[in-house]
């Protein structure tokens, strides 16, 4: 079991590590990174930061457009580019369980269970096709009881 120093101590490398993540994808140099630091928390690394300015930090490139990848989306690979042929039907996909709010694993258990394939990644295009009607009815049918209830 895990003691209270441990889970804080994990989650600051965690936080860090979206710092750090975040810092790249907004390509901002290390030297504009650090002024940016010490100009709104007077310290020059996100390793001096508090656990308050850690959180502070990772807003402000949220609000610039930074999203964290989720961890559905990594356990499904869908964090990786996917290939020119299966990438528009994946970002349909992605875009209709954002919709459902179900995480990717969803996408994942119906290519199991269709296809006998792990990973809807995987997938050809045409059988992607067929996730993608089978997600689309579920859609109907959530938005549909959605309306009865609303």
């Amino acid at each position: 079991m895990k003691t209270q120093a441990s889970r804080k101590k994990d989650q600051r490398r965690r936080e860090l590590a979206m710092i750090h993540i975040a810092k790249k994808w907004s390509g901002i140099s290390d030297k504009d990174y650090r002024e940016w630091l010490d100009q709104h928390f007077g310290v020059t690394s996100s390793g001096d930061l508090s656990a308050k300015d850690r959180q502070i930090v990772i807003k402000a490139f949220k609000l610039r457009g930074w999203r964290p990848v989720h961890k559905s989306a990594k356990a499904s690979g869908m964090h990786l580019k996917p290939s020119e042929d299966r990438a528009p039907q994946l970002s349909k996909i992605g875009a209709i369980l954002a919709d459902l709010k179900y995480p990717w694993s969803y996408a994942d258990s119906i290519a199991r269970q269709m296809f006998k394939v792990d990973f809807v990644r995987f997938l050809r295009p045409d059988q992607l096709k067929s996730v993608i009607a089978v997600l689309v009815q579920r859609q109907k049918k959530v938005n549909s009881l959605q309306k009865q209830r609303g």
